[in-house]
Order: structure tokens, then C-alpha cells, then sequence
């Protein structure tokens, strides 16, 4: 894939723009973002996802991410594979089942101009928090409980509702079927439940 051709693509489900790169003061944000990508909504089920750091919500602007920017901050870690493993260690510190994979790279344009990516896989069961999630800086923290479901409608993270999960899962089942792959999302904690859209109606809109 070009810049170019990302550039023409709008933010969606499975696509996320930031402008900027700062994992050490938003690292909560960061994992946040990884599983809502990672679990879409009910109608992208079995596609990749792709979060992107270096080009403005309005694509008007590349803002280079550069080597100091992305390893400048972060201790013994200098390299793309490095600093994959780490997000993936605390990626599986919070998330359950286990995430699979991540594929981080950098995509340059010909004016030298570097944008950096997270390639998110396709997952064949809905991920959720095993542990308690704080997100934000520690002057206005906040708190997603485990068990929470993180979810996209549109270009926005929502908290998956108990009618949303099963659109879910009735996805993941047709899914299966048609890969023959066996879901086993059976967790033993608690699932946080929320109406987080259309004040709890089960009129949905992906």
C-alpha cells in the first residue's frame, strides 16, 4: 500500500486515523483503540483493520513520524519488532481471548514523509477486557471495568450492548462456517454490559 492510496480512504469501522504518536502518555488510549479496531461491529466481521498514525481525522495533513518519535521515549526499545512484542505484552495483559498477531510498519511517501501503521487482524471470536482498563491521564482518568466490549459504530468506540454482542456473535457462528473455524469465546468473567447506542433501542446502524 502507497500513502496515496490511504489517503483516499475514509475512517470507518476497520480504519483509524491519529495525528499524532504518544503511547507512553496514552498507552490506555492505544489499547483501547487496538481491540475496538480489532472487534469492528457485527457487519465487518472477518476483515483486517488498520490504525494509522501520521495523517490528520481530515487527511489535510501528514505529520512524519519519525525514530525519536516512536522510540524516543520507550526504554531498550529501538526497533519495529521490539516494539510490536511490547504492545502485544500489554495487549494480552488486558485482553481476552489472547490477541493473535499485530504487523507494524512505516509507509513513506516521495517526499520522504513517513506514516506508521498497526495492521490489525481479523479475529474469529469478539475480544473484551480481562482486567480493568484506565484510560486517559492520571488528572481525569477513566475506568472501563473488565469484561467490557469495545466496539465501532461508524468512526466511534462504543461499549457493546447485550443485543450488540449477539449480532456479534451471530456473525462469528456464520463466519465459522463458512472458514471452519471453531470459536471458542467462552470467558468466565463477567461481560460488563452497557446500552451504549440509540439509548438501548435494538435499531443498529454499523
Amino acid at each position: 500500500m502507497k500513502i496515496q492510496e490511504l489517503m483516499k480512504m475514509n475512517e470507518n469501522p476497520k480504519l483509524d486515523f491519529k495525528k499524532i504518536w504518544r503511547p507512553d502518555d496514552y498507552k490506555g488510549e492505544l489499547i483501547k483503540d487496538i481491540i475496538s479496531i480489532a472487534n469492528g461491529n457485527p457487519m465487518t466481521v472477518g476483515k483486517e483493520g488498520l490504525l494509522v498514525f501520521g495523517v490528520s481525522d481530515d487527511k489535510k495533513e501528514i505529520n512524519s513520524i519519525t525514530d525519536d518519535m516512536l522510540f524516543g521515549k520507550r526504554n531498550n526499545i529501538t526497533d519495529i519488532p521490539s516494539l510490536e512484542k511490547d504492545i502485544l505484552i500489554n495487549l494480552n495483559n488486558l485482553v481476552h481471548p489472547s490477541f493473535l498477531s499485530l504487523k507494524l510498519e512505516f509507509l513513506t511517501s516521495e517526499k520522504q514523509e513517513r506514516v506508521f501503521l498497526i495492521r490489525i487482524p481479523s479475529h474469529p471470536y469478539l475480544l473484551s477486557l480481562s482486567k480493568d482498563l484506565v484510560v486517559g491521564k492520571e488528572a481525569h482518568p477513566k475506568t472501563y471495568r473488565k469484561g467490557t466490549v469495545f466496539f465501532r459504530v461508524g468512526e466511534q468506540i462504543n461499549i457493546a450492548s447485550p443485543e450488540v454482542i449477539k449480532a456479534f456473535d451471530k456473525q462469528y457462528k456464520i463466519e465459522s462456517k463458512s472458514k471452519d473455524v471453531i470459536i471458542n469465546n467462552n470467558d468466565n468473567t463477567k461481560i460488563a454490559m452497557q446500552n451504549s447506542i440509540n439509548n438501548g433501542t435494538q435499531t443498529f446502524n454499523f
